[in-house]
């Protein structure tokens, strides 16, 4: 789940609900200047990626110091958050994909792994070392990335086509945490355009509660909406 103090409330976002505003971004995604993805399966995997994570936030964990729910990136310090969702239960949403679209498996995939791995270097941060991770983590990126070796080979995707997306779907999933998270100005990963295949940044401001302004917008008309469910109780222990 994602956390946002708003005043004296506590906005929550589940993550099942994030993913489907990450396919509502994507969908509309591309004009002039920014492309669209290679693949449709890009935007079904941003629809459906996080499947796994359904029943930990039905019933999240909080934290013991301050009472409050545990974020995905939260106190517990593991990557994904929760104590009860270890990296391999991200596989849950890709298993999913696999019997719909490998495409779309291949690009959840990669993301799971990119959590890790600083998205594979795509905005020139270095990758980290494998045999720096806990024996779990290193067993869950073998395992992925061997999946991922597979569906390349079965849907014959080139190397440029998965990075064009990946890069895509990571910026979808950059925008809909900045709304989930109540975050302000920030910007999304490098993007690509018709101009710049390695991509571009896009600046993003918060204007108010639901209002992100981009530059330069990557839409087809303007404005865009990205309705998401946020549920809103008080902000104190519980």
């Amino acid at each position: 789940m994602f956390l946002w103090r708003n005043g004296d409330e506590l906005w929550i976002t589940y993550q099942t609900d994030h993913m489907t505003q990450v396919g509502d971004i994507g969908r509309v995604w591309g004009n002039d200047e920014f492309l669209p993805p290679r693949r449709t399966g890009t935007v079904t995997a941003g629809q459906l990626h996080d499947e796994g994570w359904a029943y930990i936030d039905s019933a999240p964990e909080f934290d013991v110091q301050t009472g409050l729910p545990v974020e995905f990136q939260g106190y517990f310090g593991s990557v994904f958050g929760s104590l009860k969702m270890p990296a391999a239960e991200y596989g849950h949403g890709v298993d999913l994909l696999l019997r719909m679209d490998k495409y779309a498996a291949l690009i959840a995939s990669l993301h799971g792994t990119g959590v890790y791995l600083k998205d594979y270097g795509i905005e020139g941060t270095p990758t980290p070392e494998r045999s720096s991770f806990p024996p779990h983590v290193q067993a869950f990126l073998a395992k992925e990335e061997e999946m991922q070796q597979g569906l390349r080979r079965e849907t014959g995707a080139s190397d440029d086509e998965v990075w064009h997306d990946f890069r895509l779907f990571i910026a979808w999933n950059r925008l809909s945490q900045i709304f989930d998270r109540g975050l302000q100005d920030a910007w999304l990963s490098k993007v690509p355009t018709r101009a710049e295949p390695d991509g571009v940044k896009i600046t993003t401001k918060r204007i108010d509660t639901y209002t992100v302004a981009l530059d330069p917008f990557p839409f087809r008309s303007a404005p865009q909406y990205f309705p998401v469910t946020a549920y809103r109780i008080a902000h104190r222990p519980y």
